[in-house]
């Protein structure tokens, strides 16, 4: 990726300003450029960074050259996790800025890691080592919280932001977590430990915030209609990661694409 091609970037909301004493935060994608710049989630997620106060969020890919924060900096690196080979890509980003990719062997010179997607929700335990904290479910549910946690807590150790962020429903920490044979996932006081999924209620389609050429759907706005599958089939993981079933009213998707094809892509675009 390189500074042309953020160039060309229309970005369809008002962006907060970079602060100096902002939390810098790495919004992160495990793969190139292009490929990033069509998903959604990854898209809906830097969003909600990039509009709250007190966020300095940029966006980095597998083939990001050159950062506008620089490692030394960064609070925060956050990923999102669509598919499982995403972790051989996520390894990638860790060693090409030199952090260790367990948890256990960063301290607090490092900044804290996470992960939130659908590999991550439907069962995190496999990659539990290579994250501070995960978020599971909807990342509606919990995404202001945790930003307000992480900024009221930033210039704390590791292990306080952590025991902060451990409060909030749909966050899992893994180094908070012991196995016992028979008990299964127990507290460090032996208390039952259990992930629990955030579920957000959709009052607002989800919808792409950024346009761009040189996304992999090229200046493609895109909009979601309904979350999760009432199928309920059993080799797909959509329908029970994204339960309950949930869609969005006729009378809000058409007020959205007014509000944003409209009035605000086509006066952007073609202005």
């Amino acid at each position: 990726m390189n500074n042309n091609q953020k160039n060309n970037e229309v970005f369809l909301y008002k962006r907060n300003p970079f602060s100096k004493d902002g939390l810098n935060v790495w919004m992160a994608f495990p793969g190139i450029y292009s490929f990033g710049m069509s998903a959604l989630g990854f898209l809906t997620v830097f969003k909600s960074y990039d509009t709250h106060p007190g966020i300095n969020c940029e966006r980095i890919f597998s083939d990001t050259k050159t950062t506008q924060i620089s490692i030394q900096n960064v609070d925060l690196i956050s990923f999102s996790f669509s598919f499982e080979l995403d972790f051989l890509t996520i390894f990638k980003i860790l060693e090409k800025y030199n952090i260790p990719l367990r948890a256990s062997e960063r301290d607090d010179s490092f900044p804290l890691i996470c992960a939130g997607g659908p590999v991550v929700t439907a069962n995190p335990e496999p990659f539990a080592e290579m994250f501070d904290f995960i978020e599971t479910g909807d990342a509606e549910g919990t995404i202001n919280i945790i930003n307000d946690t992480l900024i009221k807590n930033k210039n704390k150790l590791k292990n306080e932001i952590l025991n902060e962020l451990s409060k909030i429903n749909g966050v899992y920490i893994p180094s908070f977590v012991k196995f016992d044979k028979e008990k299964g996932m127990l507290t460090s006081d032996g208390k039952p430990y259990v992930v629990e999924k955030a579920t957000a209620q959709l009052e607002e389609c989800v919808t792409t915030p950024i346009l761009t050429e040189n996304s992999y759907f090229k200046n493609t706005y895109i909009i979601e209609i309904a979350r999760g599958c009432p199928q309920r089939c059993g080799f797909c993981n959509t329908s029970y990661i994204n339960s309950p079933y949930r869609t969005l009213p006729y009378e809000k998707i058409i007020e959205k694409i007014d509000d944003n094809v409209y009035k605000n892509i086509f006066e952007v675009v073609f202005s």
